[in-house]
C-alpha cells in the first residue's frame, strides 16, 4: 500500500476569488435528515442559519433521489420512536400523503417529501441553497471562519462567512477534512477500543454502497434486455447471493498487505506519527484504493441466502422497490464513487435479468424496471474524532452519558460487501443507548460541529448510529448546542464543560427525548402545580368480559410495578363442588447479557396491530424466567369474585427500567381444573394475557388481559403523570401520560392549579403520537394522522374574571403544540379534550408546561 502524503489543508483567511459573499451565524453543510434537523434547531434558537445541499433534492439518503426509509430505534424497541423535529416532519409528511406507496417496504421517492422538508426549513427561517457544495475551509487558528462554496448549477464560486459555527453534516466531511480535522477510516482493530466484535487488526474496509429501484406490473408483457456493456460479464457470473453471517462470529483477519496509516494533519513538513496507544483513536486512516478484501473465512456460514423472490419483489403486487445491491466497502467510497456505482448498477441489472429471463420468467413476464435511483446510498466514509469516540461496548451496555443529546437502539448492523456477495452481520440488537454531545464536535476546532454518519463513533458503533431517524434526533441536539455557543460566546467544548445541562433542558423543552434526563426547568410553572382531572385510568380498573379455564398455567405478564408487591388479586370462578387451593408464582425475566442476538427474538404473534420484525420483550422462553416468590389462596365452593393472594412478606421488586421491554415479570397461576380465570373487556398498556401450553419451551401471550389487581398498584394513566418530568413513554410501560377513562366519553378535562397566581404567557402540550411498532407510524401505513392523537381541544386560564379561553384547536395532528398569548395572571390552567383521532383512545396527554413572559 502506498503512503498518502500529508498536506497542510487549513487555509488562512485570505479572500479567495468569489462571485458573491454572504455571512451567517451558522452554516450547515449537508441537507440530509441530520443536517435538516440541526439547521431547524439552530434557527429556532436564534441563529441566522444557512443550509447547503449538493443534490437537487433534500433528504440525503432519504431524498426522492434514493428513497431510503427514515428509521431508528423504533424498528426493534416498542414505542421507541424518536421525537422532536423529526417526529414533527414525519407527521406533516403523513398528513400531506408525501409517501410513495409500494408493496413490502417503506422506501419513498415522492417529491412531496422534498417539499415538506423545504417547508419546515423555511418555516424555521433557514436559507436553503440547493446544488451547492462546500469545497474549502477558511480557518483562523482553531476556528473555521468561512467556507468556499461551489454553486454547481450556475458554475459560480461563493464565499460564506461564519460568525459562530459550522455543522458538517455532509457524510463525507469534505470541509471538515479540508480544515484539518482528524478523522478515522475503516474498521478499528480490537486493541483500539476493546470492542468484542472487532477484528484482531485494523482494516481499511468500510460498509458498502447501494442503489434502489422500482419495478411495476403492467397489463402487457414487457421485455428486459441486459445492457450490452454488462451482458458479457453477466454470462460468466453465477447468480448473486446475499449472505448473512452468524452474529457471534468475528471478521476474518485482514490480508497482510492491508496496513493502517495514521495521520494527523499539522503542517506541510509533518510526518506520520508512531502507532497510537491502544486507548487512543487513530487520527486518519488512508489506504490504497486498489486494495481488496480478504477471502471469507471458511467458518462463515450463511443463515440467509437469496432464496425465492429477490428482496422486496412480490409478483402478486403491482409496484415494488428492489434493494438488491451493495459494493464498495473494499474501495475508497469517496474517490472511487463512480466505479462503485457502476458495480452496483451491474448488480441491479444482473439481478433483474435473472428474474425476468431465467428464474421467474412466467411470474415476471409483465413486470418492468421503471426507475433506478440516480443517487447511490453510501453508508460510511470518514468519521471525525471528537472529545469522545462512541463504541460498540457503549451502545451494547446502554451507557447513559452525562452529556447525552440523543439516543438510538437499532441493531449493530454491519454491511460487509465482498465482491459479488454482501454479508449483513447483526452483531447484536442493543438496548436503547444514549449519544454523548462530546462525539458531535471536532476535538481540533472550537466551532466545528458534526452531524450525521461522520460523527465520532467507531466502525462498529456506526452500525447502530447511522440510522437516519437516530441521526435526526442527534442533529437537533447539535443545532441547539451551536445556538447556546452563540448565546454565551463559547466554544463547542465549553458548551459541554459549562452548559450541557442547559443544553439538555432546552432539548426536552423542545420535545426531544433524553433517556435518563427529566424536566428540571425552573421556569416551568407546571412543576409546582397540583393536577386533577375529570377522569383517569388507574391500575386495576377492570371490566369482566368472560372466562378461560385454568386448564394450563395462566396469568399475566407485567411491564410495570411498584417498589414492593404485597398481594395480587385475580377475578376467578370455582365451578366445582369443593374448595380449590390455587398457587401463584412470580417470575422475573433474567437476561443473559445487556444486548441480544438476532436468534433470541420471537415474533409477537399476539399483537392486534403491526409488529416489528424483532422486538425487545418477545423472548418468552420459560427457562429465562426465575421464580422469585410464590403464595397460595383458597377459592371456596361456588366462589366468583376477587381472590386475594397475599405474600408472607412484601416482595422487593427489581428496579423498573422504563426504557426496556425485557424488564418484566410473569404472574402465573398453576393449572387447576374446574377453576376459571376472568378476562378483561379492555386491553391495557401494562400487561398481557399469558399461558403455558403443554410441553412448550416458551410461554404464549395474547394482546388482551386477565382481570387482576396489584397491592400496591403502580401508577398508570393518572393525571399527575403530565408533570412527572417525562414527555413520553420509552417502552411498553410506564406510560407517563394522562389517560382519561376508556368508558367515559369526551370531553374530558385536566386542570393544573398553581400554588399562587402567576403570569402565564405560553402553554406547551405534548400529545400521544407514538405507536408500538415502526410499521404502525402514519407515514409507514398510509394513514394521514396518528390514531392516538388529540385533534380538538381548548386551553383556558382561570383569572379574576373567571375562565378565559387562550387557545383552541380543531384538526390537530402534531404531537407537540405551543400556544403563546398576551400574559395573564392565572390561578389555574385547564385543557379540555374535545375529540381524539380514534375515539377508542379518548384523551391521551404526556406533558403540560406553562411559562411566563420571556
Amino acid at each position: 500500500m502506498s503512503e498518502s502524503p500529508v498536506h497542510q489543508c487549513a487555509h488562512p483567511p485570505t479572500r479567495p476569488s468569489a462571485h458573491s459573499e454572504a455571512t451567517f451565524d451558522v452554516l450547515v453543510i449537508g441537507g440530509g435528515m441530520a443536517g435538516i434537523c440541526a439547521a431547524i434547531a439552530a434557527s429556532r434558537n436564534g441563529c441566522e442559519t444557512a443550509l447547503i445541499e449538493m443534490d437537487e433534492l433534500l433528504g440525503g439518503n432519504a431524498s426522492p433521489l434514493l428513497g431510503v426509509h427514515v428509521s431508528g430505534a423504533h424498528s426493534f424497541h416498542p414505542y421507541a420512536s424518536e421525537t422532536g423535529i423529526i417526529e414533527e416532519i414525519e407527521l406533516e409528511a403523513a398528513r400531506q400523503a408525501a409517501k410513495t406507496r409500494t408493496w413490502g417496504s417503506h422506501y419513498n421517492i415522492s417529491h412531496q417529501w422534498d417539499l415538506v422538508l423545504q417547508q419546515k426549513l423555511e418555516e424555521a427561517g433557514v436559507r436553503v441553497f440547493r446544488r451547492h457544495q462546500g469545497r474549502r475551509a477558511i480557518t483562523e487558528g482553531r476556528r473555521v471562519v468561512g467556507v468556499v462554496v461551489e454553486d454547481i448549477q450556475h458554475f459560480q464560486t461563493k464565499l460564506f462567512h461564519v460568525r459562530h459555527g459550522i455543522i458538517d453534516a455532509s457524510g463525507d466531511g469534505v470541509v471538515a477534512e479540508d480544515a484539518g480535522a482528524a478523522f478515522m477510516w475503516g474498521t478499528e482493530g480490537r486493541d483500539r477500543f476493546g470492542e468484542r466484535s472487532a477484528p484482531e487488526q485494523d482494516s481499511p474496509h468500510t460498509m458498502g454502497t447501494s442503489l434502489t429501484a422500482l419495478v411495476l406490473r403492467r397489463e402487457q408483457p414487457v421485455e428486459f434486455v441486459m445492457p450490452p456493456e454488462f451482458a458479457a460479464r453477466a454470462a460468466a457470473d453465477k447468480p448473486m447471493e446475499v449472505k448473512r453471517r452468524d452474529a457471534a462470529s468475528t471478521l476474518p483477519a485482514p490480508a497482510a498487505a492491508d496496513k493502517l496509516i495514521e495521520v494527523k494533519r499539522r503542517d506541510a513538513a509533518s510526518t506520520l506519527p508512531a502507532t497510537a496507544a491502544a486507548d487512543k483513536p487513530m487520527e486518519v486512516k488512508r489506504r490504497d484504493a486498489a486494495s481488496t478484501l480478504p477471502a471469507p473465512a471458511a467458518s462463515d456460514k450463511p443463515h440467509e441466502r437469496m432464496k425465492g423472490y429477490p428482496a422486496s419483489w412480490n409478483p402478486k403486487a403491482e409496484f415494488c422497490f428492489l434493494w438488491v445491491t451493495e459494493s464498495g466497502g473494499e474501495r475508497n467510497t469517496i474517490t472511487d464513487d463512480a466505479e462503485i456505482r457502476r458495480e452496483i448498477l451491474y448488480q441491479l441489472y444482473r439481478c433483474w435479468d435473472n428474474v425476468k429471463n431465467f428464474s421467474f420468467v412466467e411470474e415476471a413476464r409483465n413486470w418492468e424496471l421503471v426507475w433506478v435511483s440516480p443517487k447511490s446510498g453510501k453508508r460510511e466514509s470518514r468519521r471525525f474524532i471528537g472529545d469522545y469516540v462512541l463504541t460498540q461496548t457503549d451502545v451494547e451496555s446502554a451507557r447513559q452519558f452525562e452529556d447525552a443529546i440523543g439516543y438510538g437502539g437499532y441493531s449493530v448492523d454491519i454491511h460487509e460487501p465482498v465482491g459479488k456477495r454482501c454479508k449483513i452481520v447483526f452483531h447484536s440488537i442493543p438496548p436503547l443507548w444514549s449519544f454523548p454531545y462530546r462525539s458531535a464536535y471536532s476535538k481540533d476546532f472550537d466551532n466545528l460541529w458534526l452531524a450525521g454518519r461522520l460523527m465520532s463513533v467507531t466502525h462498529l458503533a456506526l452500525g447502530t448510529v447511522r440510522l437516519m431517524r437516530t441521526l435526526a434526533c442527534i442533529g437537533q441536539g447539535v443545532g441547539t448546542a451551536v445556538a447556546l455557543a452563540k448565546r454565551y460566546g463559547c466554544t463547542a467544548r465549553e458548551v459541554y464543560e459549562r452548559h450541557h445541562e442547559q443544553l439538555q433542558q432546552t432539548l426536552l423543552r423542545q420535545d426531544a427525548t433524553l433517556l435518563a434526563v427529566t424536566n428540571s426547568d425552573p421556569s416551568d410553572l407546571s412543576r409546582q402545580a397540583t393536577v386533577s382531572a375529570t377522569s383517569e385510568m388507574r391500575h386495576g380498573a377492570t371490566r369482566i368480559a368472560g372466562y378461560l379455564p385454568l386448564d394450563v398455567p395462566r396469568g399475566v405478564q407485567l411491564w410495570d410495578w411498584a417498589s414492593t408487591l404485597e398481594a395480587v388479586e385475580f377475578f376467578v370462578r370455582n365451578t366445582t363442588d369443593r374448595e380449590q387451593r390455587l398457587t401463584l408464582r412470580l417470575g422475573l425475566f433474567e437476561s443473559e447479557r445487556p444486548w441480544k442476538l438476532e436468534q433470541e427474538f420471537a415474533p409477537f404473534k399476539h399483537l392486534r396491530t403491526a409488529g416489528n420484525r424483532m422486538e425487545w420483550g418477545s423472548d418468552n422462553r420459560i427457562a429465562r424466567f426465575k421464580t422469585v416468590a410464590e403464595t397460595m389462596a383458597v377459592a371456596p365452593v361456588g366462589f366468583e369474585g376477587w381472590l386475594r393472594f397475599a405474600f408472607p412478606t412484601p416482595v422487593t421488586m427489581a428496579p423498573k427500567d422504563p426504557t426496556s421491554d425485557e424488564n418484566r415479570y410473569n404472574l402465573l397461576l398453576d393449572a387447576c381444573p374446574g377453576v376459571e380465570l376472568a378476562t378483561d373487556a379492555h386491553a391495557y398498556d401494562f400487561a398481557l394475557r399469558l399461558w403455558q401450553p403443554p410441553n412448550a419451551e416458551s410461554y404464549a401471550a395474547d394482546g388482551d388481559c386477565h382481570a387482576f389487581r396489584l397491592t400496591p398498584a403502580p401508577r398508570y394513566g393518572e393525571a399527575a403523570n403530565v408533570i412527572d418530568g417525562h414527555n413520553r413513554r420509552y417502552s411498553t410501560n410506564p406510560v407517563h401520560a394522562w389517560l382519561s377513562d376508556f368508558d367515559l366519553p369526551l370531553p374530558q378535562s385536566i386542570t393544573l392549579t398553581f400554588p399562587v397566581p402567576c403570569e402565564v404567557a405560553r402553554v406547551q402540550l405534548t400529545f400521544d403520537t407514538i405507536d408500538r411498532a415502526y410499521r404502525d407510524a402514519p407515514i409507514n401505513c398510509d394513514e394521514r394522522y396518528a390514531r392516538r392523537c388529540v385533534t380538538d381541544y381548548r386551553v383556558e386560564l382561570e383569572t379574576e374574571q373567571g375562565w378565559q379561553t387562550v387557545a383552541s384547536e380543531q384538526g390537530n395532528y402534531q404531537r407537540w403544540r405551543v400556544h403563546t398569548f398576551a400574559p395573564q395572571r392565572a390561578r389555574a390552567l385547564r385543557l379540555t379534550v374535545l375529540k381524539a383521532r380514534d375515539s377508542r383512545y379518548r384523551a391521551r396527554l404526556y406533558e403540560i408546561r406553562a411559562y411566563g413572559p420571556d
